[in-house]
This record gives C-alpha cells, structure tokens and sequence, in this order.
C-alpha cells in the first residue's frame, strides 16, 4: 500500500502495489473503517496489466489520479478510473502527482513529474487528469541525461510557481539470489523508483514485478562516485522558464519534494553521503540541511501539511532487505524535527 490522497476527514482513495498481483485503487468515504476496490479500465479488483500504483492525489471526492512508474489513471466520478494521456501523447507514467488550485472550466487541476519523451520536467493537466501538456527544463539549463525529473510540487494556487527535484544515480546492483527478469523484460521498460527498487514491465504480458538491489555506493564503496547527480529546479511562470536553485554532484540524488508556498519547501535526497532532508524559506535561493542520516539510510518522502508542520519518511539499513523507519516531524517548518522509529 502506498500513495493515500485525502480529501476530508471521511473521504480519501488509497493506490496500491503489489509484486506481480497487480495494483488497484481504494476507495473509503467512512473516515478508514472499510475500503471498497474501485473500477480500473473496466476492471474491478487488481488492474490486468499488473500495474503498480505508487502515487495518489485527490482533488475532490469525484476527481482523483492514481500513477506508477508506466501508466496513469484518473477518474472523474469518483468510481471508474481510465487511463490518461502524457505529454507528447505518450505514456504518462510516474512516481509523483499532486493537485492544486481550484478547477477550472474543463476540470481540476493536476502535476506529474518525469522525463515523458523529450520533456523532461513537469506534466500539467487542467482537465481532470485526462490529458497532460508538457513543460521541460531545457537541455541549456539542465542536461536531462544526469538531471532527471523526479518529483515536483506546484507552490502557488494559480500554477505559475513549480519546483522540480532532479537526479540520477548509477545502476544498481541485483541481489545475486534474485532470478534475472526475462529477455522480454527489456532495458526500456526497466525503471528506478530508487537506487534499492527498480520496477520491470513485461512488454508481451503487461505484468510489473518488483526487484530490491544493493545501492552502487554500498556494493562498490571504493569505486569514485561521480555517478550521482542532485538538483532542484523552479520556474515561476507555469513552467515556460526555469532555474537551477540547487546543484550537487558525488553525493546524492534527489527525492520528494513539498512546499507549501513560493517560498518555503522542503525536499528530501540521498546517496554515497548518506540521506538528508532540508528546506528554504527564500524561495529556493538557500537551502538547509535539517536532517542528516548515515551513508546507507534513505529519505524518500517529504509532506508539508501547513506553513509550520512538515513530515519526512526516512530508514536506516539494517540489512539488505531489514530496514529500519524513522519519521521526522517538525512543527517550526521543518527547523528541528523530532523523530519516531519504527
């Protein structure tokens, strides 16, 4: 289970994941008493392509998207979810969306983070889900190649202030026990949630399976790690322009990001130099370490709840597969989180 998007404190649909089995999308309107499947291509119960869902954002009890890292569903009653169209009319896969803003004349208003074709950056939707345009962070800027669209937040309710958070990190190891996916299981439909799990897509059966690995930097410690690249984007103009407002090389590649206005976000990356979350208050001008976990810890997610309260969602390794959750709450906007282990 995965992605949980709220709309009150009664309603919230729920994506979920699961290794082979396929994902499928829940459904509660009884505050998380009981969850009903809701209908997915006509399918209710598990999606048949084997889709692993790993994002949800909802806008209103009827409008809600639910992603994963090849396809993209959205409904606009509240029951029947389809699939949506990317940018450039491709697939419109990803581990991130967010909603923002109030609907407009053609539906509510949705973001997706990727490289989607030759965009990579952002993908907008201003119609329920149902289509999105593309606004890419141009090559000049920054070369998409190391700096990969990862994750990303709309700052602004009118849409014009986004940030992006980027990066990339070498190919990672699979544990020598794992069987190797077979041949059909091809390069381009092999994707990297992150460094420990990437996802494969069977082209001929539709199927998505799960594979744990063993980060570069813990499987090749004493090899140089200039492989790694982290950077944080903005634009303030809806995605037409944008600027790199932070950069970093041989150290970490980025992860979630939350903000809750122009000004002030936080966002969360790891790498060889361990994992970190930090945050700005000036618009992305500075960034601040806030948390810092030791080399093989990650920080995958970030959530800003309001000008004050933050949460991050971080984990130490205790072994390949034994990791220990540690959750960071903060109530000064993300200047001295406490922390929770599980």
């Amino acid at each position: 289970m995965l992605g949980v998007a709220r709309v009150n404190e009664n309603f919230a649909y729920h994506a979920t994941g699961s290794n082979g089995g396929g994902g499928q999308i829940l459904r509660t309107d009884d505050g998380a008493n009981t969850w009903q499947a809701q209908n997915c291509s006509g399918s209710v119960g598990p999606v048949p392509e084997g889709l692993i869902f790993l994002s949800t954002a909802a806008a209103s009890e009827k409008s809600a998207i639910a992603t994963g890292l090849f396809e993209n569903y959205y409904t606009n009653d509240g029951h029947d979810f389809n699939l949506a169209v990317g940018p450039g009319l491709i697939e419109a896969g990803t581990q991130c969306c967010k909603t923002w803003g109030k609907a407009g004349a053609l539906g509510e208003n949705y973001l997706i983070a990727g490289k989607f074709g030759k965009t990579n950056g952002v993908g907008i939707s201003k119609n329920g889900g149902r289509l999105y345009t593309g606004e890419g962070v141009p090559e000049s800027v920054l070369p998409s190649e190391e700096y990969e669209a990862r994750y990303a937040d709309i700052a602004s309710d009118d849409g014009q202030t986004i940030y992006v958070a980027h990066g990339s990190f070498p190919a990672p190891t699979p544990p020598a026990d794992d069987d190797q996916p077979p041949v059909e299981y091809e390069a381009e439909h092999t994707k990297h949630l992150t460094e420990r799990v990437s996802v494969h897509h069977n082209k001929k059966t539709g199927a998505s399976r799960v594979q744990l690995n063993t980060p570069f930097h813990m499987d090749k410690a004493s090899a140089p790690m200039d492989g790694y690249y982290a950077a944080i984007t903005k634009s303030t103009d809806g995605g037409k322009t944008w600027k790199v407002q932070y950069q970093n090389t041989g150290n970490y590649y980025m992860n979630d990001i939350s903000c809750h206005s122009a000004d002030h976000c936080v966002a969360a990356a790891e790498g060889p130099a361990g994992a970190i979350v930090m945050n700005t208050k000036d618009g992305g001008a500075t960034w601040t370490t806030r948390v810092q976990e030791p080399v093989g810890a990650s920080c995958a997610a970030v959530q800003m709840l309001s000008e004050t309260e933050v949460w991050a969602a971080c984990g130490e390794e205790k072994s390949q597969f034994d990791i220990e959750a540690i959750y960071y709450h903060s109530t000064d906007g993300g200047g001295r989180p406490c922390t929770a282990r599980v």
